[in-house]
């Protein structure tokens, strides 16, 4: 017998159905992942590149870093004294010589008299071990502070010669990196592609001035910090304050961490001082420190700088990661205002907003539906409908107009 043939709209439902499903991706969406792969490639690429050439990059982006710091002083000079830029450019170099001259005079000076009461410090670690050790959830395990004392000298005789090359090889680099710094830091300032903004396109002078902006505040704003923190601690007679001011400073270019840590710092000097401390001076020593830095890093900094240099907790301590395991500690210090330099080079380019969302913690089109969202005018109001009851009593007196 042979087969009826199947109607038309039957016939397409069984080639569907005996065809496979074969997902339709658009040329677009092909061109988002091979540039987002490309992204990936290129992004590892630089990191390995990065971490193979630190010793030339790291003193390069310090120079680079410094030049965006002193690059207001020296504008400030030709603009408010109308010095030329030679002479401007040359005073701001002294003066940060001499800065930096004098940061290292003090630290020397605090490290000398910490070496002088050493004894002092020795006496009062004992003291404290031997009242921990004695404490009755430690007397169990049998913990005694010559036992304690024993092991860690064992270990420190052990690692002393590997402590003593590491010093001397971290100072070697430390006077190489400074050369270099100086010489890098001397040509950026010369420039002419850095100091004449006719040369510039406009897209550049947006990103470096944003750039220069962010540093300044930052580094005005750390500088407020340190003084603080260095106020704070000398009123209370804690050893090394100005040392602890200063890395209070530094720390301050590492959100969410760096305050931390500048807190915690100043601890055991002050557990350890020979007069020992009281609980209200700790608890004052803690708790100022802390309300500066909250109200510097969390009222006074986002006021001044935006929600455009805004970044999403988990992409710092990504980057500090990075950094840290790529440059060290000085990349530490750096990692946040590289990240935000990128994220403000990012932004001002269209197909990138996306990225620059992501780091700040956004969705992508968060933006651009808010601004919808407020631009948007609002619907008309339906007219208002009669009542029922009204209606039908309409109805009926039009009826009965009829009928008469």
């Amino acid at each position: 017998m042979s087969r009826s043939p199947l109607p038309p709209s039957q016939e397409t439902l069984a080639e569907e159905l005996e065809t496979p499903k074969i997902a339709k991706i658009s040329l677009e969406e092909c061109q988002r992942v091979q540039t987002f792969c490309l992204l990936i490639l290129t992004f590892l690429i630089c990191c390995g590149a990065a971490y193979w050439l630190k010793t030339v990059l790291l003193p390069f982006v310090l120079a680079l870093f410094l030049t965006l710091t002193l690059r207001p002083i020296v504008f400030y000079l030709t603009r408010r004294f109308h010095a030329p830029r030679l002479l401007a450019i040359g005073l701001t170099l002294c003066l940060g010589v001499a800065l930096l001259v004098t940061l290292t005079a003090v630290v020397s000076s605090s490290i000398v008299e910490l070496g002088e009461d050493i004894d002092l410090y020795e006496r009062r670690f004992m003291i404290l071990l031997d009242e921990v050790c004695r404490h009755p959830w430690l007397e169990r395990f049998n913990f005694t502070s010559a036992s304690l004392l024993t092991s860690i000298g064992a270990q420190a005789a052990n690692s002393v010669g590997d402590a003593v090359a590491a010093t001397f090889n971290a100072l070697l680099a430390l006077v190489s990196n400074i050369v270099l710094v100086a010489i890098y830091l001397v040509f950026l300032m010369f420039g002419s592609s850095l100091n004449d903004s006719a040369q510039r396109s406009n897209l550049f002078q947006d990103i470096c001035q944003s750039i220069e902006n962010y540093v300044l505040v930052k580094v005005l704003l750390s500088i407020i910090v340190g003084a603080t923190t260095w106020l704070i601690l000398s009123l209370w007679e804690v050893p090394m304050a100005s040392v602890m001011g200063l890395l209070a400073f530094a720390l301050n270019f590492i959100p969410n961490v760096g305050p931390i840590v500048a807190v915690i710092l100043p601890l055991p000097l002050v557990l350890l001082a020979p007069g020992g401390a009281s609980l209200s001076s700790l608890g004052a020593i803690i708790v100022l420190p802390t309300i500066v830095h909250m109200v510097i890093g969390h009222l006074i900094e986002p006021s001044v700088m935006g929600d455009s240099l805004e970044l999403d907790p988990i992409v710092i301590l990504l980057s500090l990661m990075l950094a840290g395991v790529i440059w060290g500690p000085v990349g530490m210090l750096l990692a946040t205002p590289m990240t935000v330099a990128g994220k403000i080079m990012i932004d001002r380019v269209d197909w990138a907003k996306p990225i620059a969302s992501l780091l700040s913690g956004r969705r992508p089109g968060h933006q651009a539906r808010k601004a919808r969202r407020l631009t948007q005018e609002p619907p008309p109001t339906p007219p208002l409908q009669p009542a029922p009851a009204l209606v039908e009593v309409k109805a009926e007196v039009e009826s009965l107009e009829v009928e008469s």
